[in-house]
């Protein structure tokens, strides 16, 4: 895969996690969703803005923390 479409899936996996997190209600903050998921704040900050190279582990960490499943972090648009 390509730089860029690394670039751009990192970027759309940050997009999906902060939507998801949003659509929970305005008590769903980073903090709330980075201690659920069990990672850093900072962690969590770089992710949804595409800047960290995300583990599998914690996209998993993640979506159970959402209540969704790791794939919906994946796609263009998470139902």
């Amino acid at each position: 895969m390509e730089k860029n479409n690394v670039e751009a899936l990192l970027k759309q996996i940050g997009s999906n996690i902060k939507a998801l997190r949003k659509q929970k209600g305005p008590g769903w903050t980073q903090e709330k969703l980075a201690e659920l998921a069990g990672i850093s704040s900072k962690h969590l900050s770089d992710i949804e803005l595409g800047k960290y190279n995300v583990s599998v582990a914690y996209l998993c960490r993640i979506a159970d923390a959402l209540g969704v499943c790791y794939k919906q972090l994946l796609v263009n648009e998470p139902e």
